[in-house]
């Protein structure tokens, strides 16, 4: 009988649990709100999520729920995704969600009548509130959650034998001088919600402080001192030696006591360590095999490519972005973008004014602005509409490099659909460009002039 009676007590505490945990957090909220700086919508709430779009500051999105810690799903444009706080203008709607009162998630006791408690099954008798049908209160001792705080208390016990050889010479003050190798953010820290601390353009200077692994170094910008990863900085020989150190094992030592049992409920693994000394009375843990190091590798270097894919075409690279003191105008110059293997293209604003650079590796003869023999790109789309910039600036004549005015109406068009093909007209000959690389050029780095 008590056999049936544990089983229908699981049941209905499993049942229970589960309605007590939906908390109001997840309702559909709907709030419309802005951004309130630069930076990333995440696919997941994950710390390790990739970034599906880039958002900037003022731009719209609409909360559809809170998930707690200060973590909020929306949607933005066509994206939906995950941001913390840090980056949402937070108006009266959301301030009254983040501090609604959570339902407490207490576990519901029913009141059972039963002869005795059974003590194998984890039940404590409580107060008798009703002697003729011997009601009694019950509450669970979860077996599992009972097993974890004996080891854990064991293992606190030892607390004084335990040493750590996880002190990695990553960590060690570094202050190796060098440089940024393009437009970037420097972050409060490595986590991906991170805030920005502040920006640094191609060439400023920089001091690594540290190398933390894994790509990421702490560095000292000017006043700032915060995280970049390896692809904003050019490694020299001395980082490259530091990249390249050996790694300690990240391995704990757990010390018995002489004359102490290995404890069989902490599961500790005795290992040989070549070349070295082990005693007797030495344990270690492994954190980590063999195979499920392979696993993680091999899952990285599946995504990589994709999310070098989002990185590229979702995050504005830039080899100026200033305001000019003398002028009081804002120059902006982005990175020289590969779409084709012999055809890079770079956008240029100063002030109000918008252009296109367009480098082509071959010979056409000059880039001219004479109407007589004015060099242009036709540019095609895949919607077959076709959008012609004619070269503005000086005569060019070495390698072919046309410059031309990007007007309002040609940004409308340019923005709509993917590039087919690129028509170059230079001074001595043509040439169509029918394998394009990055399609979605314009449609992505066209906002990184705004």
């Amino acid at each position: 009988m008590y056999k049936y009676l544990t089983l229908f007590l699981i049941l209905c505490f499993y049942q229970i649990r589960s309605q007590t945990n939906s908390i109001s957090q997840n309702t559909e909220l709907n709030i419309q709100t802005k951004f309130n700086q630069y930076g990333g919508l995440f696919e997941t709430s994950s710390r390790n999520s990739p970034m599906i779009a880039q958002f900037n500051k003022g731009q719209k999105c609409v909360v559809k729920s809170y998930l707690g810690n200060n973590k909020f799903k929306i949607e933005y444009k066509r994206w939906v995704g995950y941001v913390t706080s840090d980056y949402l203008v937070i108006n009266d709607e959301l301030e009254t969600v983040i501090n609604e009162p959570k339902e407490p998630q207490t576990i519901a006791i029913q009141k059972v009548d039963v002869d005795v408690a059974p003590k194998e099954l984890g039940i404590v008798e409580a107060d008798k509130k009703n002697e003729e049908g011997k009601v009694l209160e019950i509450e669970f001792k979860q077996g599992e959650i009972a097993e974890r705080n004996l080891t854990e208390n064991k293992i606190s016990e030892k607390g004084n034998s335990i040493g750590q050889t996880n002190s990695m010479p990553q960590n060690t003050e570094l202050n190796i001088q060098t440089k940024f190798k393009q437009y970037g953010d420097l972050f409060e820290t490595t986590n991906v919600n991170s805030p920005v601390k502040a920006q640094f353009n191609k060439g400023k200077k920089c001091i690594v402080k540290s190398y933390l692994g894994n790509g990421n170094f702490k560095i000292q910008y000017k006043k700032w001192v915060g995280y970049v990863t390896s692809d904003y900085l050019v490694i020299n020989d001395e980082l490259e030696a530091v990249i390249k150190k050996p790694i300690e094992s990240q391995t704990l030592v757990i010390q018995k006591a002489d004359g102490e049992v290995a404890p069989e409920e902490l599961k500790i693994v005795q290992t040989e360590v070549k070349n070295k000394t082990v005693g007797p009375a030495q344990n270690e843990f492994i954190l980590e095999s063999n195979a499920e190091k392979t696993q993680t590798e091999d899952k990285i270097n599946k995504q990589s490519t994709d999310i070098d894919r989002i990185e590229l075409r979702f995050t504005c690279h830039y080899q100026m972005n200033e305001i000019d003191e003398f002028y009081n105008q804002r120059i902006v110059k982005t990175e020289n973008y590969e779409v084709n293997d012999s055809l890079k293209i770079e956008l240029y604003r100063i002030g109000n004014k918008k252009h296109v650079f367009m480098n082509f590796d071959g010979q056409l003869g000059c880039a001219s602005y004479f109407s007589h023999n004015r060099s242009s790109a036709k540019i095609k789309l895949e919607n077959n509409v076709i959008v012609t910039i004619y070269h503005s600036w000086n005569v060019d004549c070495g390698k072919f490099s046309l410059k031309g005015i990007l007007t309002n109406s040609s940004i409308s068009k340019l923005k709509e659909s993917p590039i087919k093909s690129i028509k170059l007209q230079g001074t001595k000959g043509f040439i169509e460009i029918e394998n394009i690389k990055y399609k979605e050029f314009f449609m992505d780095k066209l906002g990184c002039l705004d």
